[in-house]
């Protein structure tokens, strides 16, 4: 099985283009960045437009895996994995 991985902040872009041309592939895209909800949640910041455009692209992939914060959690290099809804 041929899986296309993403692994990079500015590649989500990538993904509505991949899908056009290959939409049976599935695409995994994983966020090593810090992605902090109190600030993504914030009207009008750049933390919200930079999430809007990634999430717009990530929603597409078949499945996102996302470090959390440590200082949430309590743990190091612990991640939330999402498949997509279709």
């Amino acid at each position: 099985m041929l899986i296309y991985p993403l692994d990079d902040p500015q590649m989500p872009g990538l993904i509505p283009l991949i899908k056009k041309i290959r939409p049976d592939l599935p695409i995994v895209y994983r966020s090593h960045i810090e992605i902090r909800s109190d600030l993504v949640h914030v009207p009008g910041s750049p933390q919200e437009e930079v999430w809007k455009y990634l999430w717009n692209n990530i929603q597409l992939a078949d499945l996102f895996i996302s470090k959390l914060l440590r200082c949430l959690y309590g743990r190091e290099n612990f991640s939330l994995v999402c498949r997509s809804p279709r």
